[in-house]
Formats: C-alpha cells, structure tokens, sequence
C-alpha cells in the first residue's frame, strides 16, 4: 500500500506533500515565510500541551550538560585558529 502510495504521487504532482503546501498558502493567501510561521506556531502549541514526564526532562537536562562539556573538551583542545580553518575550509579540492 506503501508503494501504490508513492506512485500515485508519480502520476498526479497535486499528490505530492510540496503541492499541498502550495495548495495551503494559495488557500490562506500567505507567503512561504507565513506558512511557515504557522506552521512552526502550531507545531509549538501542539507541544506545549505534551508536557514532558520529570524523567524525560531529566533525561535530556543531562543530554544538555554531556553534550556543554564536550564542546568545552573539543574546543579546549584545538590548536587551529579560526582563521586557519576558514582557510583550509574554503580551498579548492586538489589547489
């Protein structure tokens, strides 16, 4: 069902998720950014009303802390500066 799905799409673009955006900002008269803008809103209400569990927010407090102080470790141990980087970074492949 999966697959008959997916060639539906293939025969009518209307199908598609990028044509029901385009349909939905016709219908609501609103540019990209708009829809967007709605869309990130509702996203966010429907969220807040999911409150995470205290082991959740715990979980990911830590996630938070872990992931802080191994920034600190990584970016404590670079020699490059951010010059040099930016230089190795934008040359040419084989240059």
């Amino acid at each position: 069902s999966a697959t008959k799905a997916q060639a539906l799409k293939l025969a009518d673009a209307q199908l598609t998720p990028s044509a029901q955006i385009l349909n939905t900002m016709r219908e609501q008269r609103v540019p990209f950014f708009g829809f967007s803008m709605n869309q990130g809103q509702a996203h966010k209400a429907h969220f807040e009303q999911m409150p995470l569990s205290t082991q959740e927010l715990e979980f990911f407090q830590q996630s938070v802390a872990e992931s802080l102080r191994q920034q600190q470790a990584i970016e404590a141990a670079d020699t490059l500066s951010f010059e040099d980087f930016l230089t190795d970074y934008l040359a040419l492949p084989g240059a």
